[in-house]
């Protein structure tokens, strides 16, 4: 855990959370209601205790229990706001685009993959020479950071008018 993990984090959630708006030239509202911020914190400890106990039993397949707590928690938060669910799908995919393109595509050319993860722990399947799981995992940022933002935040999609 270092500097660039913090960077790279914000740099997710932040894309995550407003790509959809961007490119499908849409805005958010606040829907006035009452905001429960000890919901967050309490959503916040579940992701991380869960990580540390899925860890704890699995280490080293740490992309796979970000993915799944991920699917699990955007679930939670689908059910409670189902109008957020197209919204978050479509998120998740614009971002898996930008992400390939920026992240992985750079990877890529530095030998990164080869030089830094421990590929025995992968599935061992590439799409256009990336792991499937950085796929699987981007989808999940992009899909997960819509949804909290819009989430906690008391935030609806709306048309440009």
């Amino acid at each position: 855990f270092s500097i660039e993990d913090v960077v790279f984090m914000f740099f997710v959630g932040g894309i995550s959370s407003c790509i959809f708006e961007i490119l499908m030239r849409k805005k958010d509202i606040r829907l006035g209601r009452k905001r429960h911020h000890h919901h967050a914190f309490i959503m916040i400890c579940c992701i991380l205790g869960s990580s540390l106990l899925i860890e704890h039993f699995y280490p080293l397949k740490t992309v796979y229990t970000l993915s799944f707590l991920g699917v699990v928690f955007g679930c939670i938060l689908t059910y409670i706001r189902k109008d957020l669910l197209l919204d978050a799908a479509i998120s998740g995919l614009f971002f898996t685009c930008v992400y390939s393109v920026v992240i992985l595509s750079f990877l890529q050319y530095v030998n990164f993959y080869q030089n830094f993860y421990h590929t025995n722990n992968l599935s061992g399947i590439y799409v256009l020479g990336n792991p499937v799981e950085e796929y699987l995992f981007a989808y999940t940022c992009g899909f997960l950071g819509s949804l909290l933002y819009k989430f906690f935040f008391d935030k609806k999609v709306v048309d440009f008018k």
